[in-house]
């Protein structure tokens, strides 16, 4: 018997299982679809950087030389007028992130 069962194997479920792992905990990853599959891509936030330094994958993706962004704009809630920020605003450690193609 598992000590964690993880349902859905995307970025959090996956991520999740080997931290776990890693961890010592013994893990089963359920997952319904057929991987590889296709996704538009991942707009990384700054705040993704730390869990994928954790997870060991950060110098992979900065040596792939995925495009930096450096800022984001966001449509929120009930109001449509977007919103803009400079990550450098809010994340001094990671001024920056990646736009990832998910294939």
């Amino acid at each position: 018997m598992p000590d964690v069962i993880v349902i859905g194997g995307g970025p959090g479920g996956s991520a999740a299982a080997t931290l776990l792992s890693r961890r010592g905990y013994s893990v089963v990853l359920l997952e319904r679809e057929k991987f590889p599959r296709h996704h538009v891509g991942e707009s990384l936030l700054p705040a993704s950087m730390l869990v994928l330094e954790e997870l060991g994958v950060l110098r992979e993706i900065e040596r792939e030389k995925f495009p930096k962004k450096y800022g984001a704009t966001m449509v929120w809630g009930r109001d449509d007028t977007p919103w803009s920020w400079y990550f450098r605003e809010t994340n001094r450690t990671y001024p920056h992130a990646y736009q990832v193609p998910n294939d």
